[in-house]
């Protein structure tokens, strides 16, 4: 506000964010516990299972990688979940409370050779495994389904294709990690983008940002128009109209 009260001149001005990377949901069910911009995540029980979402839906070819840590390196580990989960996930609770290997509402990789597959196990010839330390690289393309794994400068390892029934019926299009399992102390260090991938971005991918995606879920602040109105000289009423 300025001009004093003779002349009141109101200006305002928005921010129009651009870079708005996802995160984990801070709304997390269970015991998971979250920290550094909600991208770093701990399971605080042994033997159980904690699920966290990414805030973003996957609507283009998406890469991301994060840093396996903790006594129990090779958790956490990360899959895709429809959006029946994520939306339970993001309201604090989870759909029955399910671990991988009997949730129907994800698939998931995990550091020791397993997959489970809508809550059906297997280790599958040729599936890279991590420990303390290591950089897990994840890649996932909706338009052909597949979610692909590598492990530091190891080579990409196609470990399931998500059929497009799926994905257009049940909408599997969301980064979903577990922690916990073994050990509570179990733990992941999470990077949508944020800061600089440890390495390069494979050609025809694109982090986890509203910039990258055609229907990002935070508007565009120039969508909306500001207006005010001098109601007296000591009453500045401000309204805030939204298309």
């Amino acid at each position: 506000l300025q001009g004093g009260v003779a002349n009141p001149r109101l200006d305002v001005m928005q921010d129009s964010p651009t870079q708005n990377f996802a995160t984990l949901s801070a709304i997390v069910p269970q015991y998971n516990i979250l920290s550094e911009g909600a991208l770093t995540t701990q399971g605080v029980s042994a033997n159980d299972q904690y699920y966290t979402v990414a805030t973003q839906r996957m609507e283009v070819a998406t890469y991301g990688e994060f840093v396996a840590d903790g006594t129990a390196s090779t958790y956490p580990a990360w899959g895709i979940c429809n959006a029946f989960k994520s939306t339970n996930l993001m309201q604090g609770y989870d759909v029955g409370g399910q671990g991988i290997n009997t949730d129907p509402n994800s698939v998931h990789i995990t550091g020791t050779g397993w997959i489970y597959i809508r809550g059906v196990g297997s280790q599958p010839a040729g599936q890279p495994t991590w420990a303390t330390g290591d950089v897990i690289r994840w890649k996932f393309d909706p338009d052909s389904g597949v979610c692909s794994v590598a492990v530091n400068t190891g080579d990409w390892f196609d470990w399931y294709t998500i059929s497009q029934e799926e994905i257009e019926d049940e909408d599997f299009r969301y980064f979903c990690s577990v922690n916990g399992l073994v050990t509570g102390t179990a733990q992941g260090k999470y990077n949508f983008g944020q800061q600089t991938f440890a390495y390069e971005v494979p050609a025809g991918y694109s982090a986890l940002q509203t910039q990258n995606h055609p229907n990002p879920p935070i508007r565009n602040g120039r969508s909306e128009e500001h207006t005010s109105e001098l109601q007296s000289h000591s009453d500045l009423v401000c309204r805030l109209l939204l298309e």
